[in-house]
């Protein structure tokens, strides 16, 4: 069945905060979500998550973005937003990021309505916690996004 919203959480674990975005989708995997809503984990697997794209008509991704703010702060961007401040912000710390993944899959036809959940770190150094200011976020970060996960169904 294909669902009618996924939510990715993106980032490499082994380079704490870095990591965020797979520790809530950890977080949202052990509650009971609308039937239709898909977690995923989708660490640093950058181009492989074109074909997740492919499966559903929204993805919600979480990622860890370098905004200047305070540790643990949570910035909402949808896809225009996204490409107006890749030159301010700096979207997915990791390998290919999440701004050329979105451009490649619109390239290849594959636009599902997506909305980011940028989360600021602050320690990326090696090691495979998040540092305590990101941990005392995570339960408002599980808020947000069930918000939006709610917001279609």
């Amino acid at each position: 069945m294909m669902p009618k919203v996924l939510i990715m959480g993106v980032g490499n674990i082994l380079l704490k905060d870095e990591g965020i975005g797979v520790h809530i989708a950890r977080e949202l995997e052990k509650l009971s979500l609308p039937e239709g809503a898909k977690v995923f984990d989708g660490g640093t697997g950058g181009l492989s998550l074109i074909d997740l794209m492919k499966e559903t008509p929204r993805v919600i991704f979480l990622d860890a973005v370098e905004m200047g703010k305070k540790p643990g702060a949570v910035m909402r961007f949808t896809l225009p937003e996204v490409k107006m401040a890749t030159d301010k912000i700096k979207f997915s710390l990791h390998q290919v990021g999440l701004p050329e993944v979105l451009l490649l899959a619109s390239l290849l036809g594959v636009s599902p309505e997506v909305v980011i959940f940028g989360i600021q770190p602050k320690d990326l150094g090696w090691g495979t916690g998040l540092s305590p200011e990101l941990k005392k976020a995570v339960p408002e970060i599980v808020k947000s996004v069930l918000k939006e996960v709610y917001k279609h169904f």
